[in-house]
């Protein structure tokens, strides 16, 4: 009989000893381990979530999501009569775990249905965005959830960098910058950003736009020298204009072709040296 109870309360401790154990080393452990309430505060927060969050939409679980956060950190900054928190510094931790591995997965589900569509809006992508980098912040995600989060931020920012370059096509100013879209482009034709039906049709028109842009701003060069030999000091002065008018249209044909569109203002820039041969120019010299 003594032997028997003494087993019994060796068996006691030792259970006494490893929930200690367990208590007190749970937030070194790898965050893919269970979270397990243990405390009646962790309790408290795992039935909310669960109640709240586990299997609600995403609008529903972000709402309960951000109010259960609010909650703990306001309950592990409060302190009781004897100045003892009402939260402690462990049991903050594992209620965030409980929160986390309840609401990311809803939140992934969410962005990767949002990315699939083919509009988005600027609101919602930045509010994405924001989600993602406060889960982050949280520090607790694993491996696979965090490149999940951090892949959202990139997709934000590529997006509205992939829009920078799509824009700025139509003010293309050089051949070099013309030349320069397509590799700019390359690392955003990519999904999900090809699912945005407009963003993906200005990634494929972008060079297009910019070689025309290019032409017109060399034609429109071309004119004001054309139509403006008389604001010139000199005929030298207006050659060399001229001159580099020209060298500006063979640059564009020789990079893209398309010589013909040059035609009409090339005759312009002719019939302007004809007239400014017999200008008289207030500094012309022989």
């Amino acid at each position: 009989m003594n032997n028997t109870i003494k087993i019994l309360l060796i068996a006691a401790v030792a259970a006494a000893i490893a929930g200690v154990i367990y208590y007190f080393t749970r937030d070194i452990e790898d965050d893919t381990t269970p979270i397990i309430a243990v405390t009646p505060t962790e309790k408290r927060v795992d039935s909310e979530v669960k109640s709240k969050i586990a299997g609600h939409n995403y609008a529903e679980a972000a709402t309960a999501f951000d109010a259960i956060m609010g909650d703990i950190a306001t309950e592990s900054s409060v302190k009781d009569a004897e100045g003892t928190l009402l939260m402690s510094v462990s049991e903050k931790r594992t209620c965030h775990k409980i929160a986390f591995y309840a609401f990311e997965p809803i939140f992934e589900r969410y962005q990767k249905d949002y990315f699939e569509r083919s509009s988005w809006s600027e609101n919602e992508l930045s509010a994405l965005k924001s989600r993602a980098q406060s889960l982050l912040s949280m520090d607790i995600a694993e491996e696979k959830a965090k490149a999940t989060l951090e892949a959202v931020v990139k997709n934000v920012d590529d997006y509205h960098a992939a829009w920078a370059v799509v824009r700025g096509a139509s003010s293309c100013a050089t051949v070099a910058a013309v030349q320069g879209i397509n590799s700019r482009l390359a690392s955003y034709k990519r999904a999900p950003l090809t699912n945005n039906a407009a963003l993906n049709s200005g990634m494929n028109s972008a060079y297009a736009t910019a070689k025309q842009a290019l032409a017109s701003n060399i034609i429109a060069r071309c004119r004001r020298v054309a139509n403006g030999y008389h604001n010139y000091s000199s005929y030298q002065s207006f050659y060399s204009a001229v001159t580099d008018a020209m060298q500006s249209i063979s640059e564009y044909v020789n990079a893209f072709g398309g010589e013909s569109q040059f035609n009409d203002v090339r005759s312009e820039l002719y019939r302007a040296d004809s007239n400014a041969m017999n200008y008289n120019y207030p500094n012309q010299t022989d």
